[in-house]
């Protein structure tokens, strides 16, 4: 579900190619020490508020995994994909789908 009007389209954009710049930054630093640090900060500042409830989510799978199988989640240039996708499709919805269909419904109300 796109956005209506020029400025919603034009910050879905501005959205989405800030989504890949941060897929970029992690292909183009895998290699380097902490950039999942970074890409995750990066998606958290832009998935803000829902973007917790996603690391929350990574956090809760991960500690499954171990506690329950032993299995040790990897970090590196797969998990950052999975995160940066995740976080940018919760991110998306929120700003571009759920808030203005808020908007909407609180316009129509009054």
């Amino acid at each position: 579900m796109a956005p209506k009007g020029t400025a919603g389209k034009v910050a879905a954009a501005t959205y989405l190619v800030a989504c890949a710049a941060v897929l970029a930054f992690a292909i183009a630093g895998r290699d380097i020490r902490d950039t999942d640090i970074v890409v995750a900060y990066a998606m958290l500042l832009l998935s803000f508020p829902a973007g917790y409830v996603v690391a929350a989510l990574f956090g809760a799978v991960g500690y499954v995994l171990f506690e329950g199988f032993g299995i040790v989640v990897p970090g590196g240039l797969a998990n950052n994909a999975v995160a940066v996708v995740a976080f940018a499709v919760v991110g998306y919805a929120q700003w571009f789908i759920g808030i203005p269909l808020l908007y909407r419904k609180i316009k129509g109300a009054i």
